[in-house]
């Protein structure tokens, strides 16, 4: 019984086809998927086939979805080459309004930019020919040009689902009455924190909004020389709760905070391999 149920496994597993050909196992699978790409090609796919529809549809599976093409690569290096020449003058206030982009989009390219020049001089590879295909693809402006228009800043209670508390027609009501009662923060007090917080100091590694890097002072904890050592050591406060923040011992015995950068770069580092 056993031998009759493999072989009828066997069986049912093979297929033969119009001209005499036996196809089993990986082979079935490839044959039916070819012929369904190409019923595909025939049918739905024809469309496509001079990309007539293709350029107002990238996606086929997904015409609904139609991204707006994303800054070209030197479009953010033109930014980058902006800001390092001079911070204080190139701000990213100054640069979003320029280019007509988003605060937050220009400190994103920034922070992307000042990571990818760290890993050239760390002689990291970088990925150059894959980003210029995907810049072909979703279809970017070679010139340079950004077709993308958007606000200098982002107000999160405008992208919130409206909320109703019924009062009476005759009580009056501020702002502010309202957004306590619907447990907000007032609509003034919301924009005025992202003024202040778009003409704040910026810097690549994270510690713009904070006195000790507006001041220019070195944000070291304690200096010993005794406790340098030949390598540079990061070590982790787990004693605290909410997030464990990274320090580090340097070969001259400086303790400081690791930055952002630095601790991006400790917990993406594959480890060595010694054998």
């Amino acid at each position: 019984m056993m031998r009759r149920f493999s072989t009828a496994t066997a069986m049912r597993a093979e297929v033969v086809t119009a001209t005499g050909e036996t196809l089993t196992g990986g082979k079935l699978e490839r044959k039916f998927a070819i012929s369904k790409a190409q019923k595909w090609l025939k049918e739905d796919g024809q469309k496509y086939h001079r990309q007539q529809a293709a350029k107002f549809a990238p996606f086929p599976l997904n015409p609904l979805f139609k991204p707006q093409p994303p800054l070209s690569d030197a479009m953010r290096s033109e930014i980058y080459a902006a800001y390092t020449s001079n911070p204080s003058v190139e701000s990213p206030l100054k640069l979003a309004n320029q280019h007509s982009i988003s605060v937050a989009r220009v400190e994103a390219i920034l922070r992307l930019k000042a990571l990818q020049a760290s890993m050239e001089k760390a002689n990291t590879p970088i990925q150059v020919h894959l980003t210029y295909n995907m810049e072909k693809l979703l279809k970017v402006d070679p010139n340079g040009r950004t077709r993308i228009t958007e606000p200098l800043r982002y107000n999160s209670s405008e992208r919130l689902k409206p909320l109703f508390q019924f009062i009476g027609e005759v009580d009056a009501i501020s702002p502010e009455d309202a957004a306590m009662l619907l447990g907000k923060e007032p609509y003034a007090n919301v924009q005025h924190n992202l003024d202040k917080q778009a003409e704040r100091m910026f810097s690549v590694d994270g510690q713009g909004g904070d006195k000790v890097a507006r001041a220019g002072v070195s944000t070291e904890i304690e200096r010993d020389a005794s406790k340098g050592s030949k390598f540079n050591f990061a070590f982790v406060d787990i004693s605290a709760v909410d997030k464990r923040p990274m320090f580090i011992r340097d070969t001259r015995g400086t303790l400081r905070r690791a930055s952002k950068l630095e601790v991006y770069k400790k917990k993406t580092k594959k480890p060595a391999f010694f054998m």
